[in-house]
């Protein structure tokens, strides 16, 4: 099939304007929707103001096919672009015994491309075909958003921040304060290298372990011994901890 690259750019922006239309919905506590009404909710949608932040490129990103179907459909990318592609399987599909470019060549290139496809996305975000969005697809969705927007409303966590950077303060926080629970600090802290500082200080390890002082020492071992920065921490609560991104509100789950 021929690779339509407009296309698969439309594809992603319909995404985007589906996960705006939930975001708003959260936001707002919009969970009544229904056919009587639908006509009010699309413009009550339309009437909120909307763009992309930076938060988008990871969405746009984890949109993108991975492995080898990754591999082809940048290449695709590449040509649409008259870029240069690494050679890395064969048109068959079999990967190649020999590969000329370095690891590190292809990883550029796949980042490379990856740039190409945000900034063209950004460039084609707009509100006219948010609000066209919306009119086509409304009726087909508004069940699916009253069920998340109820389901989101009873959650049990809410990592609330206005900007990444806040990220990580606002953890250890909640720790602290006991709004997450401990567990997340064994999971967010280095426990080999407390247990490395109480070897040194000749703690009797059989007695009183790094669980013990994670405990007894919390603020210290947070500060100390945390093993992420705010992108590498919104990254692990996501992809390991389920965690859901939210525009305006936070991390949910």
């Amino acid at each position: 099939m021929k690779f339509n690259y407009n296309l698969e750019i439309n594809n992603i922006l319909n995404k985007i304007y589906n996960k705006k239309i939930f975001d708003l919905a959260y936001e707002n506590k919009i969970s009544n929707i229904d056919l009587n009404n639908i006509k009010f909710y699309k413009d009550k949608f339309k009437s909120f103001n909307i763009y992309l932040g930076n938060e988008i490129e990871n969405f746009i990103i984890d949109l993108l096919p991975k492995d080898k179907e990754g591999y082809f459909f940048r290449c695709n990318v590449s040509k649409y672009k008259n870029n240069y592609y690494p050679k890395i399987y064969d048109n068959l599909g079999n990967k190649l015994e020999y590969v000329s470019d370095s690891k590190f060549a292809i990883i550029l290139w796949q980042d490379h491309i990856n740039n190409l496809i945000v900034e063209d996305v950004y460039k084609s975000f707009s509100k006219e075909n948010f609000h066209n969005y919306i009119d086509d697809n409304l009726e087909n969705i508004y069940e699916d958003i009253n069920k998340s927007v109820i389901n989101f409303n009873n959650t049990n966590i809410t990592i609330a921040f206005s900007n990444k950077s806040e990220l990580t303060s606002v953890v250890k926080e909640m720790i602290l304060t006991n709004k997450l629970d401990i567990s997340f600090a064994q999971d967010l802290v280095d426990l080999d290298k407390i247990r490395e500082e109480m070897i040194m200080y000749s703690t009797p390890l059989d007695m009183y372990n790094e669980y013990d002082k994670l405990e007894d020492e919390l603020s210290y071992c947070l500060n100390k011994f945390f093993k992420y920065n705010n992108d590498e921490l919104f990254n692990m609560l996501v992809n390991d901890k389920h965690f859901k991104f939210i525009d305006n509100v936070g991390l949910i789950r």
